[in-house]
C-alpha cells in the first residue's frame, strides 16, 4: 500500500506544519486570486486544515482506486504512469496549501503566476504519460466512446497527451507574458481539451463502429 512513501511523508508533514502555524494564521485566510493576482475570496481560518488534508485524502483515495476498479488488472500494465501523475498531482496541491498559508502570513508575491507555472507543468507532466495510460473507468479521458472501445481509447490519449503538453508549455509561457493572456490561455485549453476530446471519441467511434 505504501508505494511513494516519500510523498505520504511530505502530504503527512505538509498537514502537521499546517497544523503547526494554524494560531499564527488570520482570522481569514485567501482563498482565491482574481486574473490580476488579487485576492477576491477569504475563507475562516479552518480552511486552511481543510486545504491541508486534501493531498493525504487524494493519497490513499488513488490508492484504492486500483483495488476497485474492474479493469484492475491494467493498472500493472501502466504503474508508472499512474504514479507519475499521482505524484505530480499530489505535489501540485501541497503547492498550492503552502502558497495560501505563506501568503496568509504576509509573504506576498504574485500567486497567479506561480499557480499558473505549476498548472502548465501538471498538464505537461499529465500530457507525458497519458498515452500509457491502459483502459480503466477512474483515470484518464473517460467518455462513453472511450470506455466502449480500447482502440478509441488509446487514440483519443493519444491526441489528448500531445494537446495536454502544447497546452502545458503554453500556460507556462504565458505566465511571463500577463494574467490576462494566461486566463485566454487556460480557458481556450479548457474547451478544446474537454469539448474537442468528448467530440473526436465520438467521431472515432462512429468511424470505426461504421
Amino acid at each position: 500500500m505504501m508505494k511513494n512513501k516519500w510523498l505520504w511523508g511530505l502530504s503527512i508533514l505538509s498537514f502537521i506544519g499546517t497544523l503547526g502555524i494554524y494560531n499564527l494564521l488570520p482570522e481569514t485566510i485567501p482563498t482565491h486570486w482574481n486574473i490580476q493576482g488579487e485576492v477576491d475570496r477569504y475563507s475562516g481560518r479552518y480552511m486552511a486544515l481543510i486545504l491541508a488534508a486534501l493531498p493525504v485524502v487524494l493519497y490513499y483515495f488513488m490508492i484504492l482506486i486500483p483495488k476497485i476498479d474492474p479493469r484492475r488488472d491494467n493498472y500493472a500494465r501502466h504503474a508508472r504512469a499512474y504514479s507519475m501523475i499521482k505524484q505530480g498531482t499530489i505535489l501540485f496541491l501541497i503547492l498550492m496549501v503552502w502558497l495560501t498559508n505563506l501568503y496568509s502570513l504576509g509573504w506576498e508575491t504574485d500567486i497567479s503566476k506561480i499557480v499558473i507555472i505549476g498548472v502548465g507543468v501538471l498538464f505537461a507532466l499529465i500530457g507525458n504519460y497519458l498515452t500509457q495510460i491502459k483502459h480503466n473507468y477512474f483515470v484518464g479521458i473517460r467518455t462513453p466512446w472511450t470506455l466502449a472501445s480500447e482502440t478509441v481509447w488509446k487514440k483519443t490519449h493519444r491526441l489528448g497527451g500531445i494537446l495536454f503538453v502544447i497546452f502545458g508549455i503554453m500556460m507556462i509561457a504565458s505566465a511571463f507574458i500577463s494574467n490576462v493572456f494566461s486566463a485566454v490561455v487556460i480557458g481556450f485549453a479548457v474547451v478544446v481539451i474537454v469539448i474537442g476530446l468528448f467530440g473526436y471519441s465520438y467521431w472515432l467511434f462512429r468511424k470505426i463502429e461504421g
